[in-house]
């Protein structure tokens, strides 16, 4: 059950360093990074309450992972409504600012995820105050965030191709979120005969990722990688 929890973690920061990136000031950018980064921080006395059979218990729990998915469904679609929102503002001139902040606002569900792994971090590490790996954590996470945002702006420096990405990243999301409770569970569509078995979920996600891709290469080439 861990193993799907992380990869709902993973596209969670995905979509948060783009959201990051998509920022067009390094200002705002680096304050929403220590506003993430410091929320880490203040989190450690809650983290420190919880052991590692609780962590193991908690991530283990189908009913966790069916409201993780269940959120991570309802957040995917308003960010992308609301990217499509910030899109036409961007291109018009003007939006709605409340809209354009809540679109580029971190990823819960990997706020979330950052809570459980700092929990784990605090059990693993010992011979020290809780102080020093939070705040170890905390910096790390700063730096992660505001490199991963730079290098995703130099990698794709023009704004469309990283809202594009946003898009793309919410509908993956959607996608995993609605598939990974059915492949845990093991559920036989019996009307349909289909079975949704692990390997052909991955599969054809991997496959889609190859399509996407390659897509992305081309438009590029098309464009001279402008």
């Amino acid at each position: 059950m861990w193993f799907f929890l992380t990869i709902l973690f993973l596209f969670g920061f995905l979509l948060t360093v783009t959201n990051l990136s998509l920022l067009k000031k390094n200002g705002p950018r680096f304050l929403l990074s220590a506003a993430v980064s410091t929320a880490s921080f203040a989190a450690f006395p809650l983290a420190i309450k919880f052991n590692i059979q609780t962590l193991y218990q908690l991530m283990n729990d189908f009913t966790i992972l069916s409201f993780v998915c269940t959120y991570q469904i309802v957040e995917a679609i308003l960010f992308a409504l609301l990217g499509l929102l910030l899109i036409k503002g961007h291109y018009v001139g003007r939006g709605n600012r409340l809209f354009k902040s809540l679109s580029l606002l971190p990823s819960g569900v990997f706020l979330a995820g950052l809570f459980f792994l700092q929990t784990y971090l605090f059990n693993v590490v010992t011979g020290m105050s809780f102080h020093k790996p939070a705040l170890l954590f905390s910096g790390i996470l700063l730096s992660i965030l505001w490199f991963g945002a730079i290098g995703l702006k130099q990698f794709l420096p023009d704004w469309e191709w990283r809202m594009e990405v946003k898009i793309v990243l919410s509908f993956f999301q959607i996608l995993l979120a609605m598939f990974l409770p059915l492949i845990v569970r093991g559920v036989t569509v019996r009307q349909s005969l289909l079975a949704f078995d692990i390997k052909t979920i991955f599969t054809m996600l991997a496959a889609m990722a190859v399509v996407a891709a390659v897509g992305f290469g081309w438009s590029r080439i098309k464009h001279g990688f402008r």
